[in-house]
């Protein structure tokens, strides 16, 4: 078993996050991975919970992303990456 395969909900998760951030896993040779990317440091939200900006760290760079709430559900507004290791 490889902890950094998604399965069941993971996955659903997985796939949708990749749509707008690149995710690794096996970096290291397949070996156990305890921490998978992408990593969310923090979100912050707008006072009226319509925006969140998601503090991300991706294998060795990170950056900000931005999503919107309309009719109830989340959409994706922009990303930025904003450093690297």
């Amino acid at each position: 078993m490889d902890p950094s395969i998604a399965a069941d909900e993971s996955l659903n998760r997985q796939k949708f996050l990749e749509k707008y951030i690149k995710i690794k896993h096996g970096h290291w040779g397949g070996s156990w991975l305890l921490r998978s990317s992408p990593t969310i440091n923090g979100i912050i939200f707008d006072e009226n919970f319509t925006y969140a900006k998601i503090l991300y760290r991706s294998g060795y760079s990170g950056g900000e992303a931005l999503m919107k709430k309309t009719d109830g559900k989340w959409e994706f507004v922009s990303k930025i990456n904003m450093w690297i290791e």
